[in-house]
């Protein structure tokens, strides 16, 4: 039961199933190969939210990870533990801050950028900033860290990344 169609050639598509939709046509090959497959919009945000977390998550640990080769940490010390970081913390100066910035800031643009176009709506990438700043708070409980670099980085590196987001998407429409 579809609607009327003006061109011929979409005729046949008028009466397609409401969720799959045939590739439509002229060319009769065209239409009998797979059919397209329509996501409810609550499912396609989730998975767009979702997709957003873990690459922004992969950025964020990368960033990490390799960031020690720009700047190095003081020698002798050891980064990869609460504890390391607490017995370290005398010696850390402002620059080696910058990594962990760097990371928590473009992990979470990056993951807003992918669960916006994913998704197209705005809404996913405050999500996703949300939820990295929710992050973002329970490792100022569990990692030490001058009281400054917490509270920029809570300020700076969350939901002024998914506004950003929101603007760059918006800029490219």
């Amino acid at each position: 039961t579809g609607r009327p169609v003006s061109h011929p050639a979409l005729a046949s598509c008028a009466t397609a199933h409401r969720r799959i939709q045939p590739a439509c046509s002229s060319n009769k090959k065209t239409r009998e190969t797979q059919p397209t497959l329509m996501m409810p919009a609550y499912l396609r945000n989730i998975l767009s939210v979702i997709a957003g977390v873990v690459s922004g998550s992969v950025v964020n640990m990368g960033i990490i990870h390799y960031g020690s080769i720009l700047i190095p940490s003081p020698n002798g010390t050891d980064l990869t533990t609460a504890e390391g970081i607490r017995a370290a913390l005398p010696l850390l100066e402002p620059k080696h801050y910058i990594v962990p910035f760097l990371a928590h800031a473009l992990g979470t643009l990056l993951g807003a950028l992918l669960a916006l176009r994913l998704s197209g709506r705005a809404s996913t990438a405050w999500v996703l900033s949300l939820f990295f700043q929710m992050a973002g708070i329970v490792a100022v409980f569990q990692i030490p860290a001058p009281l400054w670099f917490s509270t920029a980085d809570l300020i700076l590196a969350y939901i002024p990344m998914g506004w950003l987001a929101t603007r760059l998407v918006r800029k490219r429409r």
